[in-house]
């Protein structure tokens, strides 16, 4: 199951989720770069259209995450407050859409309880 996390986004909040992937994607071993990559790929393609499963959404809160601290660590805590807060703002509407999709999509506490009863009791 996948959720278009970033609908409602405008262009320029998509262009700065691309460029806060690709800055992640830096430093990064292959196989993390890989996964970044797929994600990256899926936005670029799809725009706001882009169906995100929820690693993928965690990789877009992160990135936005991470550049807003990037940008606070080297500018200070007065300089470029619009941007860093455009990105904590959209990394918040992502993480939160993929606690909505996680609770509804995602199995429930009793579906693994009775998962794990049943595997159990079926083994002995």
């Amino acid at each position: 199951m996948k959720l278009k996390a970033l609908e409602g986004f405008n262009r320029a909040e998509v262009q700065l989720v691309i460029d806060t992937l690709r800055l992640s994607m830096r430093g990064k071993s292959e196989p993390s770069k890989k996964l970044v990559e797929i994600s990256l790929n899926k936005v670029l393609e799809h725009g706001v259209n882009a169906e995100l499963d929820g690693m993928e959404m965690k990789l877009i809160t992160r990135s936005l995450m991470n550049k807003a601290l990037l940008l606070h660590a080297v500018y200070g805590i007065e300089a470029k407050k619009t941007e860093k807060k455009l990105m904590y703002n959209l990394a918040h509407t992502v993480s939160m859409r993929r606690i909505d999709f996680q609770r509804q999509y995602g199995p429930s506490i009793e579906k693994i309880e009775k998962a794990q009863t049943a595997g159990t009791v079926h083994a002995s």
